[in-house]
């Protein structure tokens, strides 16, 4: 079979928040035609609830443990991809496709993304987070049309093509591009936030910030359908991980946070003459490093040895297959707050290694281990570490963690984890004792 074009759009702290996933009030209309005639992920989390660390494994299909990136790219952490040439860009470029990045990346601070696989940027968007920088810096729908342009203008229907689309929104502040702020009086307050003014003037901006992708998405696909590339394309839509709620990071259960809306997101895919279609829910459990292999399976190349995610593309390819290939566990880890997280279909726990609160009043100090029933307390409001009756429950979560902390040797079992920032300082500390 021909391998068919690869277009990924991936959206800034969105989460799960599109109408084809139930919420109330989004208006997402080109968003939700792609889970309506492909396959919409329902139980996908990532690897990190910032962005860098869960963008760098969905474009290697490692941990961040294993890929270097397990902070922030740019601005004043510095983190980088151990090598890469592991990049999903890389990858492909080598396999035949030309990559082409459009928009915001965010998985290194090296403005030459050749280094990732990429022939050409186009539309650029900054890397760093000094958000004065992004005024009058493109949004979704300039991007989008400099996508639709090329997909339109692509000649070279020999060579298959990637293209990697990354919108700035649904970053906060949300209106910094121009997006249009919806009726907050009306909007749906998620059920773990506080349903105040504050709020609802924060989920009316997301709202807007949101209709602006959606926007530039359908530019996307009309452009797709009008060139005649639709059925040979395969459409890849996801988010890094949830959005920002008011209060800041140490009060958020959301972005910053090892809880669901932190870490849930969204994943769409759809390639029509490769049988992904129907507009069927898959509600395994998958975890974002998890997309890279299935690629790879789509497309009939090999996984590289170094990628630790699975493939799914059984799951949805074939309606009705059995999940074999499915996995029991999904993992997540956020560097800065030291917290580290597993995942079943039951349960969650998650490790503090770092001191914080565990409430909004700064009283209540925040406990080393979590452990939360998910199928008793879905918001994740009640920890039950401690409780006689979920002694085995608790056992069993922490070998699971431990040993995937094990497994990705991850540095904070050697100690504090260091900065780049501390091990460049540390740098010049080994010159001055040399002189």
């Amino acid at each position: 079979m021909k391998k068919p074009n690869i277009i990924t759009i991936i959206t800034h702290d969105t989460g799960r928040h599109f109408g084809c996933y139930g919420k109330p009030g989004v208006y997402t209309p080109a968003i939700d035609s792609i889970a309506n005639d492909g396959v919409c992920l329902t139980n996908l989390f990532a690897t990190s609830s910032i962005c860098s660390p869960s963008r760098g494994s969905l474009f290697t299909g490692s941990y961040p443990q294993s890929n270097g990136l397990i902070g922030l790219a740019g601005s004043i952490w510095q983190w980088e991809l151990n090598d890469r040439s592991q990049h999903l860009a890389s990858l492909l470029g080598t396999a035949g496709y030309n990559s082409i990045l459009f928009g915001l990346q965010h998985e290194t601070a090296n403005e030459n993304v050749s280094h990732l696989g990429f022939s050409e940027w186009r539309c650029p968007h900054p890397v760093e987070t000094n958000y004065d920088q992004h005024k009058n810096k493109p949004d979704a729908i300039a991007i989008s049309k400099c996508v639709a342009d090329f997909i339109r203008s692509y000649t070279h229907r020999d060579t298959p093509f990637y293209a990697q689309v990354g919108f700035f929104e649904t970053h906060w502040p949300y209106d910094l591009l121009g997006a249009q702020t919806v009726d907050y009086d009306s909007i749906w307050v998620p059920p773990y936030a506080d349903d105040n003014g504050t709020t609802r003037r924060h989920m009316a901006q997301l709202l807007g910030s949101i209709r602006t992708v959606d926007a530039g998405v359908n530019l996307i696909l009309d452009a797709l359908r009008t060139s005649g590339l639709e059925q040979d394309t395969l459409v890849i839509f996801t988010a890094d991980h949830g959005f920002e709620l008011p209060g800041g990071p140490a009060h958020a259960r959301a972005k910053w946070s090892m809880f669901d809306p932190g870490l849930e997101i969204a994943c769409l895919m759809r390639w029509p003459a490769g049988t992904i279609g129907g507009g069927r829910m898959i509600n395994a459990l998958l975890s974002n490093v998890d997309i890279l292999p299935t690629v790879c399976d789509l497309i009939n190349i090999d996984i590289p040895d170094y990628v630790d995610g699975k493939s799914f593309s059984s799951q949805i390819t074939s309606p009705g297959s059995k999940a074999s290939q499915m996995r029991d566990t999904v993992y997540a880890l956020f560097v800065n707050g030291g917290r580290y997280m597993a995942r079943t279909s039951e349960y969650k726990i998650i490790l503090n290694f770092n001191e914080g609160f565990a409430d909004r009043s700064n009283t209540r100090p925040q406990p080393v281990i979590e452990l939360y029933d998910l199928q008793n307390d879905p918001l994740e409001l009640y920890n039950v570490d401690g409780k006689p009756s979920y002694k085995l429950a608790c056992a069993d979560m922490s070998k699971r963690l431990w040993r995937w902390l094990e497994d990705v040797d991850d540095p904070i079992l050697h100690g504090p984890v260091p900065t780049p920032t501390y091990n460049k300082a540390i740098r010049e500390y080994r010159q001055f004792r040399r002189r």
